[in-house]
């Protein structure tokens, strides 16, 4: 038998261990939420169930990826999140709202809490499918998160999953501290470096690799085509300018009038893909069409620059325009005089030359008083463009682009390839063949696309420069940030889920595109459909096209 004082010494060693496992708990509540559409799926833990502490410093531990960039109530935001741990794959899922209906949803798995599988989105009524069927016991509750109240789920789990959370916390934490490492920092971050004297040995153990990995790749961006590399001095030359290519954009956009309204007409176009056109009116007297181009138009002294418009006189007599390049002080850099000789849609084209330099004209189309005339296509040219194409670019920036010595050029981009869903995939065969018949295309940076710079235009300069081709087709899909709704599209899901790629009815129609579009490039001129066409656009022999770009 333990005396008695052992006994005792025993027992206060055992209530003082009791004592400390009590304040050390096995298992805490862990608390996710999310503030509705203004953030990811968020947790906050708590030793009681009572009192939260925000875990990461209100860190969004996984981000809705449904639906496009923006700030619509579609554009990747989270609702009414649900975290479960499943008894079956012990792996963590969470279910949310992608949009305020309720009707779509998002799911996505995760091992830790930390690393995330891809997303996958759904409807409503498919929500057995990807909600676990054995779960850990989960509460829907309200928290005071910093002192905010927040609704979500509570549910416990151990404090070794807790504290391999706070540790890959700190890890991501640690991350992104070096991502946002900045260069202008440096001086202050290695002023401990030492001076290392050091001895290279460039001994010649080269070895050949391709000469064809340095390109250029081209994208529509910050006007690059339009207002950029394309030549033309004309914006929204085919008053087709829509709000579908920036909100507030119409057929008017670029254009100024005086002397009467600027009235838009679609009836009997020149062409279906170019339906709208200005119907001038001048029975109150002489009108001016004015356009200042892409933020002015430059002029150089002594150049040419080559006019053309489409028109057609709606009056009893043909009108006679005057065109003139006129400076922002009134001065008339050129000008010339254009008869609308006809009834029917007509190209008339008239040459001027320059007299002065000026870094802001605009262009004036001045229609006499009782004239009545339909115009579309309106155009200016710089005669000095790059291998003095017509139809060309421009001499500077394709020169630059020249002198890298470029081995491929990639084109027409990336996102602008994929499009806002799959009705605006970049079609190759409404960028080639005449000009008034091209189908411009909206641009989901937020441009309009006349296609002046199309496929034709992207090979031959390809050959100019003695670049290899490398066109980028779409992979069957849109952009992954799409949020316009493709013709075969009926829901949110579909309308701004990413789930809108081409129909398997439709891919084979899809990859016919794509094979004529080798044709166009490589068929022969008098046996082929599309080799024709690049012919009869001026290109007889082939453009010896050998590689192609599937996806961005």
């Amino acid at each position: 038998m333990l005396p008695t004082k052992i006994i005792a010494i025993a027992l206060m060693c055992a209530a003082s261990w009791l004592s400390m496992t009590a304040q050390v708990p096995d298992s805490v509540y862990i608390f996710s939420y999310a503030e509705s559409g203004k953030s990811g799926l968020r947790l906050a833990v708590s030793d009681n169930g009572v009192n939260w502490t925000s875990l990461g410093d209100g860190m969004n531990f996984v981000t809705s990826d449904f639906g496009s960039w923006g700030g619509s109530a579609t554009s990747k935001k989270m609702y009414s999140p649900r975290l479960y741990f499943s008894n079956g794959d012990k792996k963590w899922h969470a279910i949310w709202q992608v949009t305020p209906s309720g009707g779509t949803y998002a799911h996505a798995v995760s091992d830790n809490l930390i690393d995330w599988r891809p997303q996958t989105f759904f409807r409503e009524s498919d929500m057995s499918k990807y909600r676990p069927t054995s779960y850990r016991k989960v509460d829907s509750r309200e928290a005071y998160i910093n002192g905010k109240a927040q609704y979500g789920s509570v549910q416990k789990i151990s404090k070794a999953e807790a504290d391999y959370i706070n540790k890959r916390i700190a890890e991501r934490k640690a991350a992104d501290a070096r991502h946002g490492e900045q260069a202008k920092d440096d001086p202050t971050r290695f002023a401990g470096l030492k001076d290392v004297n050091a001895t290279i040995d460039i001994t010649d153990n080269s070895k050949a690799i391709s000469d064809k990995l340095i390109g250029i790749f081209f994208e529509d961006i910050n006007y690059a085509a339009d207002g950029g590399l394309y030549a033309e001095l004309v914006r929204n030359r085919d008053f087709e300018f829509s709000s579908n290519d920036r909100h507030g954009w119409n057929p008017t956009t670029g254009w100024a009038i005086e002397g009467a309204e600027l009235t838009i007409d679609t009836v009997a176009p020149i062409h279906p893909n170019n339906p709208h056109y200005a119907a001038i009116d001048a029975s109150n007297g002489a009108v001016e069409l004015v356009n200042n181009g892409f933020d002015g138009i430059k002029l150089t002294k002594g150049e040419g620059y080559n006019f053309s418009i489409f028109g057609r006189s709606k009056g009893a007599t043909p009108g006679s325009i005057n065109v003139s390049l006129v400076t922002p002080d009134g001065a008339t850099a050129a000008n010339a005089t254009v008869k609308i000789a006809s009834k029917e849609w007509r190209k008339y084209e008239v040459s001027m030359k320059s007299r002065i330099n000026a870094d802001s004209a605009r262009l004036v189309v001045k229609i006499p008083a009782n004239a009545r005339v339909d115009l579309d296509m309106v155009s200016l040219f710089p005669q000095n463009t790059f291998k003095n194409r017509r139809n060309g670019l421009r001499k500077d920036l394709a020169q630059t682009l020249a002198d890298l010595k470029p081995r491929f050029v990639r084109f027409p981009g990336g996102c602008v390839a994929h499009g806002q869903g799959i009705d605006n995939i970049y079609d190759w065969k409404g960028s080639v063949g005449p000009l008034e018949a091209r189908k411009p295309l909206s641009n989901l940076w937020g441009y309009h696309q006349t296609r002046g710079l199309g496929y034709h235009e992207y090979f031959q300069f390809c050959e100019d420069i003695n670049a290899e081709p490398l066109p980028v087709l779409a992979a069957g899909v849109p952009c992954q940030n799409s949020n316009h709704a493709a013709h075969h599209t009926h829901d949110e899901l579909t309308l701004f889920g990413q789930q809108d790629g081409i129909p398997m009815e439709e891919m084979d129609a899809y990859v016919q595109d794509v094979l004529d579009l080798i044709e166009y490039a490589n068929g022969d001129a008098k046996s082929t459909e599309w080799g024709r066409k690049r012919a009869e656009a001026g290109h007889p022999k082939p453009f010896n096209l050998k590689y192609i770009g599937i996806g961005n």
